[in-house]
């Protein structure tokens, strides 16, 4: 099953219900979820929400049929190009000998660059990467499940353009609502914020107070759940203005595991943030896994500026 869904690469699907105002919503390229470990020292990650920064060399391995390596890399110039190679080293008497990549700009599984590739041992295999902030580049096994000792195993570096200094948000906690009335204080900018979806009932709700005046401002909503670790894959985002959900700002989307959205604002004013699982149930299985990122500090406040926030706008995926 996992298999079939890692080469159909289901992505997430926005359904977009605008409705009326002044505020410009978009899905854009910023910030990462969180400052990432070197991969000169530490393992790849095992999803978008903790990949493993690669700056220059790294080797890998693929042990299990579930296993999913993620890195990111920063490009050295805003929005530049990034070359990488990724190399199969694997034994060509092993059970499987292939590595999968995948490669991605900002909003991971959201926003393909190279479509999902095999490559056999002693292959090599050369990205470009433009236009992003930062690039994902994830490889697994597609379902194959190695012997014990015979894991598949890969190199890769960056060639060109990577280097880039890694987001350094503070870390936040904050205890999300069961509805509008029951919010917690206010999310702050620059700072990160993860939690959990446990239950198919659950409903959290967050508050933030865009600061007076036109600055633009963001809100990045990351789906961090390692791929196959929940029954319930998908989280499902709604953003609203002081009206709730008589205020619709950004319509119903789906996040699927490993992809990002990013909204911007622009009027001033107080918002609402809804995450669900649309029904779903996880079952024996935990929860999806999200963060969710407001930039910058300046923009997002601990107290209301007085102005009112109606939206509108287009997403851009």
């Amino acid at each position: 099953m996992r298999a079939d869904r890692l080469k159909r690469r289901k992505r997430a699907v926005i359904n977009g219900r605008l409705c009326c105002g002044l505020l410009g919503v978009a899905v854009a390229a910023v910030m990462a979820v969180a400052a990432p470990a070197d991969a000169a020292t530490s393992s790849a990650g095992t999803s978008i929400g903790n990949a493993t920064q690669l700056t220059g060399a790294a080797s890998g391995s693929l042990s299990s049929s579930i296993a999913d390596n993620w890195y990111v890399v920063y490009p050295s110039k805003a929005d530049g190009t990034v070359d990488i190679s990724v190399k199969n080293t694997t034994s060509e008497n092993a059970a499987c000998t292939t590595v999968y990549t995948e490669t991605y700009n900002v909003n991971g599984r959201n926003g393909v660059i190279d479509g999902y590739a095999g490559h056999g041992p002693g292959t090599s295999s050369a990205y470009t990467l433009t236009d992003s902030t930062q690039y994902y580049i994830e490889l697994n096994t597609n379902g194959c499940s190695p012997a014990a000792g015979k894991a598949v195993t890969y190199s890769l570096k960056v060639v060109s353009g990577g280097g880039g200094t890694a987001p350094n948000p503070a870390s936040g906690t904050a205890d999300p609502g069961t509805s509008i009335g029951t919010v917690g204080a206010p999310l702050l900018g620059h700072t990160i914020y993860a939690d959990s979806i446990p239950a198919s009932t659950t409903d959290a709700w967050y508050v933030l107070y865009k600061a007076a005046g036109t600055a633009a401002a963001t809100v990045r909503i990351v789906n961090t759940t390692v791929s196959g670790s929940s029954g319930c894959s998908a989280v499902y985002t709604e953003i609203y203005d002081s009206d709730g959900r008589a205020g619709v700002v950004d319509g119903y989307a789906g996040l699927g595991d490993n992809s990002a959205a990013t909204y911007s604002f622009t009027t001033a004013g107080q918002y609402y943030i809804e995450l669900n699982l649309n029904g779903c149930s996880p079952g024996s299985t935990k929860g999806p896994t999200y963060s969710i990122e407001p930039e910058p500090a300046a923009q997002w406040t601990a107290a209301r500026s007085g102005a009112s926030a109606y939206g509108m706008g287009t997403i851009h995926v």
